[in-house]
């Protein structure tokens, strides 16, 4: 890599980082945020595949496939956490999904189509009583 090349490398890692970084502390919808981290993450494996290369070292693509595992497995546990909060009715927002806890029954009948009780597990319920009434 020519040594022109390489702050051109560096300054576009540095805006994908920081467009990544500013879109984590703006958005509140969890999948925009976890794209947010994801481009971080790129903007971080370009940096260290850029320093590899101008160093003459296989160091940087190294790391930055160390990143890459890393990052497939927080989106695989991320998109199981927002599946499961979706199931459950609850409203995809960061500032609401603070704790892994079930929500209360006041609040879940405010925002749930379902009504009060405990989401989809009271749906179902109040299915097989129906059926064993019939």
């Amino acid at each position: 890599m020519s040594a022109n090349v390489f702050p051109y490398l560096l300054g576009l890692s540095a805006f994908l980082f920081t467009v990544g970084a500013t879109g984590v502390l703006i958005r509140r919808n969890p999948l925009v945020v976890f794209m947010c981290i994801e481009l971080m993450l790129n903007a971080a494996n370009l940096a260290l595949v850029a320093y590899g290369r101008f160093l003459n070292s296989q160091e940087g693509q190294v790391f930055a496939f160390m990143v890459i595992i890393v990052a497939a497995a927080e989106v695989v546990v991320g998109l199981a956490l927002i599946t499961q909060v979706f199931r459950l009715g609850r409203e995809l927002d960061i500032d609401e999904l603070n704790e892994l806890s079930e929500v209360d029954d006041e609040s879940l009948s405010q925002r749930s189509p379902l009504g009060a009780g405990d989401g989809l597990a009271a749906h179902v319920r109040s299915d097989v009583t129906e059926e064993a009434t019939v």
